[in-house]
């Protein structure tokens, strides 16, 4: 287990809601699992393009696709997203693309990830839920 993680390619800013780094700043990091920034570094450097969480300090509408906090629209207590676990992002790479190059095994990660595949999903939902597999992981509801 790696015991830090600086990001390469995010700020705070893009990981979190406007009211959590409006409170914390840059101590919003300590609220967010580091294997989760580093998959998430890691998955930006091999798609070798500009991946978006959260656009809201640009102007941006997505706004709770990193850490969900009581409050917002989307939060529920267990989500992965509830713990600073889960990231949902977009790209111009379509979703079905960076999912299936996932799954050969194109793409690798320094941890295990779950990643969610529903039909018509149009962004990727990866997390570092607590589990045994040592690979990517993907399911359906």
């Amino acid at each position: 287990m790696i015991s830090s993680h600086k990001a390469k390619f995010f700020k705070v800013q893009e990981l979190v809601s406007e009211d959590v780094y409006n409170e914390r700043g840059n101590r919003a990091w300590q609220m967010l699992d580091i294997r989760a920034v580093a998959n998430l570094d890691a998955l930006r450097a091999q798609l070798g393009v500009p991946v978006t969480v959260n656009n809201w300090d640009v102007g941006g509408a997505r706004t709770q696709s990193g850490l969900r906090i009581p409050g917002m629209k989307h939060y529920k207590a267990y989500s992965q997203h509830s713990f600073g676990r889960a990231f949902d992002l977009v790209c111009e790479i379509p979703a079905p693309e960076i999912r299936h190059r996932l799954r050969e095994g194109d793409i690798r990660l320094p941890h295990p990830a779950c990643f969610e595949d529903f039909k018509g999903m149009s962004w990727v939902h990866m997390d570092v839920r607590n589990m045994s597999n040592d690979h990517v992981y993907f399911f359906k509801l």
